[in-house]
């Protein structure tokens, strides 16, 4: 942008002041409608998206595991914290963002998940016995 601004400058022939800052305004601006349709575009997107998994699956873990996929990558949750997305306020409720990571993904990596195994093993070893007829 710096480099199509002074090249802009060069063409209106004006190398700084008042008249430069209004060359480089101009660009800027096209630029940033430029970027307000691309956002206004990507929300359309999100908001078919999310009605689309609504209608499909509801509102339960494929919603969850949507709005989760959102926030773990960079791009789109940087997108999301500068535009927002109504949709995605509405189900992102127990799922937030904490230093780069979703509170979700947080809680499953402190899962204890050999803890886990060992008690579901215990648990089909009382099961399947054999010292009953309800096994």
């Amino acid at each position: 942008m710096v480099v199509d601004c002074a090249r802009m400058c060069e063409q209106a022939r004006v190398a700084s002041g008042d008249a430069a800052f209004a060359v480089a305004g101009r660009r800027y601006g096209e630029d940033a409608d430029k970027l307000k349709e691309l956002a206004s575009a990507l929300s359309s997107r999100l908001d078919n998206a999310f009605a689309f998994i609504g209608d499909v699956f509801g509102d339960g873990r494929e919603m969850n595991a949507f709005v989760a996929d959102l926030t773990a990558r960079p791009a789109l949750a940087q997108y999301l914290a500068t535009f927002g997305n109504g949709a995605f306020h509405k189900h992102n409720a127990g799922v937030h963002v904490v230093g780069g990571k979703s509170a979700l993904a947080a809680r499953v990596e402190e899962l204890d998940l050999d803890a886990a195994a060992e008690a579901q093993a215990l648990e089909d070893a009382a099961r399947n016995c054999g010292g009953c007829s309800g096994c």
